[in-house]
């Protein structure tokens, strides 16, 4: 994985990931939400990231979506979209003030689960 998909607290300059929770296993595998803000005891971040992926003990884990603050403001990338789909990487067509209303959003059981399986059809997982 690059560093332009990882959320700001997994890229190389060592930085940790705030918290991460496990949602459940779907088509058997784990899936996580990892959550990272800064400055980390705000209730309004400057900067956040919600990324949720399939936990891979054999090699690096699988992002199947993700949203974050980076580049020009609240975003989400789709991962879990054909390469290619116009709204794959970075769809601006939402916003979440914090870190907690992304969690909400992404967690909601059809829709994480639903995106698991998008990726399975779409890239097929480990």
């Amino acid at each position: 994985m690059t560093d332009e998909n990882r959320l700001p607290s997994e890229k190389s300059e060592g930085n940790r990931c705030d918290d991460s929770i496990a949602l459940g296993t779907h088509l058997g595998y784990e899936v996580h939400i990892a959550i990272s803000q800064d400055p980390q005891d705000a209730p309004v971040p400057q900067d956040y990231g919600v990324n949720l992926y399939v936990r891979n003990t054999d090699g690096e884990n699988v992002d199947i979506a993700r949203v974050d603050t980076a580049h020009a403001g609240c975003h989400i990338d789709r991962f879990y979209l054909p390469e290619g789909h116009n709204q794959r990487l970075e769809d601006y067509g939402v916003s979440f003030k914090n870190p907690e209303s992304a969690v909400a959003y992404m967690t909601d059981n059809s829709r994480w689960k639903g995106w698991v399986e998008r990726y399975q059809d779409n890239h097929g997982l480990p």
